[in-house]
Parts: C-alpha cells; structure tokens; sequence
C-alpha cells in the first residue's frame, strides 16, 4: 500500500509545485497559474505535458509493473497460461477480445509470462490517457484536480479491470474531442473500444442514442436530475440480477465468472461516495456555470447523468459497479467544476486542501481492498 500513498502524493503534491509555485528573484513569493496573463502559454502548457505524462508514468509502472492484486488477476493468468478463452480469431465472439488475443500472442512469442499482459494493457491506456488529458486540460490547476480526484474515485476499479479499463480510456479520450472530430473518429473508436472489451456496446448504443434524440439540443436541467432518481427506483424494484445471469448465460459463459458475489463488491458498498457525488452534481447542474466552454460542460454534466443512471440501476447486482465504470472517469470532473466556483484567489488553496484530503480517502480506499493494500511488483517477465 505504501508505494501507491507515496506515488499519488508525488504526482499530486510534489510534481504540481514545479508547475505553479514559482520563485520570483526580486521576492520570495508565489505565482499562481490561475492568473494566465503572468504565464505565457507555452509555459503554461508545458507545465502542464508534465503533469499529465508523470501521471500517465506512474499509471503505467503501478498497474504494469504488478504481480497481482486485482480481482480479475487469477483468470487473466488462467487465459494466458491454458489458452481458454483466446482461441482463433474466427471464434471472436465466443472467445476472448481480438485485442487480449493479439497481446497474448506477442507475449507467447517472446515465451513472456502474463504479467506482459498487465504491461501492454497499462501502456496502452497510458497512451490513450495523455491525448485525452491534452484535450481535456490546459491548465495546472484543473489537471491536478482531476488526477487526485481520478486516485480516489476511479483508480480501484481501472486496477481491476484491464480490458474493460483499455475500452474506458478509449472512450474517454472520444469524448475529449469537438463534435466534429467525434463525428470523424467515432466508427473507428467504438471498434477498438469494442475490440478491447465487448461490453462496451453499451456505451455504443447510448452514444448513438444520444446523437439521434439529442444532437445538438441541451437536456433540461430538471431531466438531469430526475433520470438518475428514476433509475435509483427501478434500481431497487426491478430484478436486474436474474437478466444479467440470462446475459452472462447467452454470451456462452464468457462473462458467467462475473455472476459470482464473491468476485466483486456489489455497488451498493460505494453508495455513500456515489449519494454525496450525486448531491454535488445536482447542485452543480442547478447552479449557474461560469465556464467559458458551455457546449463542454453541457456534455459532460450528460456523461455524468449516464453515470449515475447506471450507478443506481445497477446498485444491487453482484458486480453492478462495472456496469457504470465506461463513465466513471468523468466522476472527478465534478470536483474542478466546484473548485471553479471560487474566485481566482482562493481556487489553490482549495486545490491544495482538496489534493490533501483525497489522498487520505484514496489511502482508506485501498487499504479496504486486500489485492492492492499488499501490492507487490517485479520486473520479472520471463515464464
């Protein structure tokens, strides 16, 4: 556990004072980046790159460089090792994703053990991550914010989850582009997102749900609000459990493992963390923006109804919190929006305090999780 406290704490605390703590020689005093006319714009950005690709790095080594720890570990092993589940690529659908098949292979190539896998899928999340961080984030401030709330809320369930967390990257970085682009890019990205994990044609049809009925017109600020409090009643009248065991039976038992309650948490055990997001985002949403970029904050308040909507639908299934995690990155936008609420003066002392205590809550998140509280890494590859 120790190695995770002291790499967040670095990318969140040490590395953001190279970026906006800045030594004036006619005084001992402190610039703040928020104020963008003392900082020219390549600076700024640059700064800014770092940031990013130390997180990206540190992403990288954590998840990569592990000899086991997530929930899934044990049956990635078992598919590497044994084959089951990474048969030819006609069998496609009833076996493992193109993306996993191809990965396998490399490693087998090279007579690599499966930890390669864990390596192969971090980097290319890595990747994925920094170009859609860049779209994302211009300044220090706002990144850092993101990357501390990414530790606390997010970070367990990209450990666990290596394809599905690849797919989650993938559509993130979709969404990090302007409408055009996303227009141009969108076939492309949802096959690789579904070539990553197959599950991911959720987010497929919602996307292409959300670009036939909404385009370009904004939801109400009420319709925000009220899906997900109707998916938290459904959520707890319907019996969602028994068609996800039909689902899990159809896909000719691919998935089945996932039915088990001991496989994972169910999501009602984060319910608190998603029950104060929630009330945040509620007031948020019916609060005025003062974001300069309202096409930007009109999605992502979306994405984040989405979230929720599947967070309370999915309450009670045994492994109902994986059903939402393709829109659990955009979980830690709803803390820079509140930071963004405050005048200019107050928002890196408030940066700073917020950073502090979710590190603490990242630390009593991962010390409550048995495979990442006893991490252990190597840099043994070889079978």
């Amino acid at each position: 556990m120790a190695i995770h406290i002291f790499v967040t704490a670095f990318i969140i605390l040490v590395v953001p004072l190279f970026c906006i703590i800045k030594i004036r020689p006619e005084y001992k005093g402190y610039r703040d980046i928020s104020r963008n006319e003392l900082i020219p714009k390549n600076e700024k950005i640059s700064n800014n790159f770092l940031l990013i690709v130390s997180f990206a790095v540190a992403q990288v080594l954590l998840l990569g460089l592990r000899d086991f720890g997530g929930a899934d570990d044990e049956s990635y092993r078992a598919f590497y090792d044994l084959g089951y589940g990474a048969g030819a690529w006609y069998g496609f659908l009833s076996e493992k994703e193109p993306f996993f098949i191809l990965f396998r292979t490399i490693g087998l190539t090279f007579e690599l053990n499966y930890k390669f896998l864990f390596l192969l899928y971090a980097m290319f999340q890595g990747i994925v991550i920094v170009k859609a961080l860049r779209n994302y984030f211009n300044d220090v401030n706002s990144t850092v914010l993101y990357i501390a709330g990414y530790f606390f809320l997010t970070y367990s369930s990209v450990f666990t989850v290596m394809r599905q967390a690849s797919a989650m990257a993938i559509i993130f970085y979709y969404y990090s582009l302007s409408e055009k682009e996303r227009d141009r890019w969108w076939l492309l990205l949802a096959i690789l997102a579904f070539f990553n994990h197959y599950a991911s044609i959720l987010v497929i049809v919602i996307e292409l749900l959300r670009k036939l009925i909404i385009r370009k017109r904004y939801i109400s600020k009420i319709t925000k609000i009220l899906v997900p409090i109707m998916c938290l009643i459904l959520g707890n009248f319907i019996d969602f459990q028994a068609i996800f065991s039909l689902l899990g039976t159809l896909s000719n038992g691919l998935y089945s493992y996932m039915d088990s309650t001991n496989n994972f948490l169910s999501s009602a055990k984060h319910s608190r963390v998603i029950t104060v997001l929630f009330i945040v985002y509620c007031f948020l949403v019916i609060s005025k923006s003062n974001s300069e970029n309202k096409e930007r904050t009109e999605l992502l308040e979306t994405l984040q109804m989405i979230y929720f909507s599947l967070a309370f639908l999915a309450l009670h299934l045994n492994w109902g919190s994986r059903i939402e995690l393709y829109y659990k990155m955009f979980q830690p936008f709803i803390i820079i929006d509140v930071v963004n609420r405050f005048n200019k003066q107050s928002k890196l002392i408030l940066t700073v305090l917020i950073c502090i205590t979710l590190l603490f809550l990242f630390a009593v998140v991962i010390y409550s999780i048995p495979g990442i509280a006893n991490y252990k890494w190597s840099l043994n590859f070889k079978k």
